[in-house]
């Protein structure tokens, strides 16, 4: 058994919840459960999606106004930066 300020930080991984569906879908045949953690899963997925949008752009090699980026990777006419 993990101790207590474990078991609250567990709940926050994605793999917590993978692991309880496959349970509850599994072993107790609960698929209400199974669905909810489904749907946890994927809310947690399409945040970090969102998130990966954000955090990276594409522009234009020739447009400067945009700000020099130390990780460029110049691909023909675009340019991958990363925030």
């Amino acid at each position: 058994m993990m101790p207590g300020f474990l078991q609250t930080f567990a709940r926050i991984l994605p793999l917590y919840y993978v692991n309880e569906g496959l349970r509850a879908s599994m072993v107790f045949v609960d698929n209400m459960a199974a669905l909810r953690h489904s749907a946890i899963i994927g809310v947690f997925a399409s945040v970090v999606f969102i998130m990966g949008i954000i955090a990276t752009k594409w522009e234009r090699a020739n447009d400067r106004r945009a700000s020099p980026s130390i990780h460029q990777i110049n691909h023909e006419d675009k340019t991958y930066r990363t925030a």
